[in-house]
């Protein structure tokens, strides 16, 4: 056989292998236009989670940010307070301190005053029991 032969006969053969019946061909532009109307949704449900990812990672920063400040605020409270009550402890501590000095004078005042009295009813009966030796005295007279 020839070249040109053998080389017409592989043409032919490979061209048979090749030939795909017109069925066969539907069926396979229905499969990819099926295949592309399934891409282009699955790009639009992509797009629109990652749009929907973008608002959500957007909103939780907000969100974020938003109870960073108020973080910040109520530790500043915090501290505010915690000074009131270190002043206010400070204070109570003092005023302690005070009445327990007030509460000292007043009780060494009371017992000299006690005394004083106790001196003064002492004085007071014995000037009554002198006035009435006097009364008596001026009686006998």
């Amino acid at each position: 056989m020839s070249k040109k032969r053998i080389f017409f006969l592989m043409l032919g053969a490979l061209s048979m292998a090749a030939c795909v019946s017109k069925r066969k061909y539907l069926e396979l532009e229905t499969a990819k236009f099926q295949a592309d109307e399934q891409i282009k949704n699955l790009t639009n449900d992509n797009e629109t989670l990652n749009l929907r990812i973008a608002n959500l990672t957007s909103g939780f920063e907000q969100m974020k940010q938003e109870l960073m400040a108020s973080n910040a605020r109520k530790d500043q409270l915090i501290n505010e307070l915690n000074g009131q009550i270190l002043r206010l402890t400070t204070n109570v501590r003092d005023k302690e301190t005070s009445l327990e000095k007030n509460q000292f004078t007043y009780s060494f005042e009371k017992r000299q005053m006690e005394a004083e009295v106790a001196k003064s009813k002492q004085e007071a009966a014995e000037l009554a029991a002198k006035y009435k030796a006097l009364q008596t005295e001026l009686t006998e007279v």
